[in-house]
């Protein structure tokens, strides 16, 4: 009886950490830009809000 209850509480969790996993990444959104110097461009678009 405890290891079905150990296996199903696993079970549980795990599926809830994965939908709460899923769920931040949602609202992201990506772009490519090209623009020669790597480091150039990403330091010119992190002074924008938002971007990470």
């Amino acid at each position: 009886m405890r290891k079905t209850f150990l296996l199903l509480s696993s079970f549980f969790l795990l599926i809830w950490l994965t939908a709460i996993n899923t769920s931040a990444k949602e609202d992201l959104k990506s772009a490519i830009f090209a623009g020669g110097c790597f480091w150039c461009m990403e330091a010119d678009f992190e002074k924008f809000p938002g971007i990470k």
